[in-house]
């Protein structure tokens, strides 16, 4: 994206994320430092380039997970890395003037990624975001 685009940007809403598959329940370094790299790293360079470009407040969504609360084995490094990109978004709010990140965690949704042959519970994708959108470009500066 180009900086003009950018200048003109006043919403971001992150949903870049890899594959997501139930592990071993043993801790994977490497599988954490790949959540790491969307939730965390390319998360804080998206909203640090977009803010440093905006030319007005930048309002940001970051769509965390109920699997933070859940704590299930199988889930860790995803979990692990979503609650520190949790935090990510703390720190963003308490020191970048510019940028206000609304953290919300999200069931599991009915999705490509979620798609299976065996019936599960999903929420609708567009029942849980139409509210985080509404309460997203609600944000005042």
């Amino acid at each position: 994206i180009d900086a003009a685009h950018l200048a003109a940007l006043h919403s971001l809403y992150f949903y870049a994320s890899p594959r997501i598959l139930k592990q071993s329940g043993t801790f994977r370094r490497a599988l954490f430092d790949d959540f790491s790299g969307f939730y965390v790293e390319a998360f804080h360079d998206w909203v640090k380039r977009a803010a440093e470009s905006a030319d007005e407040g930048l309002r940001v969504f970051y769509p965390s997970s109920t699997m933070v609360e859940d704590h299930d084995a199988g889930f860790v490094e995803y979990a692990a890395a979503k609650r520190a990109g949790e935090s990510v978004c703390g720190t963003m709010n308490r020191h970048w003037n510019n940028v206000k990140v609304h953290v919300e965690r999200l069931p599991k949704l009915a999705t490509d990624q979620t798609l299976s042959l065996i019936r599960s519970r999903r929420m609708p994708v567009l029942e849980a975001i139409q509210p985080v959108v509404e309460t997203v470009q609600s944000i005042k500066f």
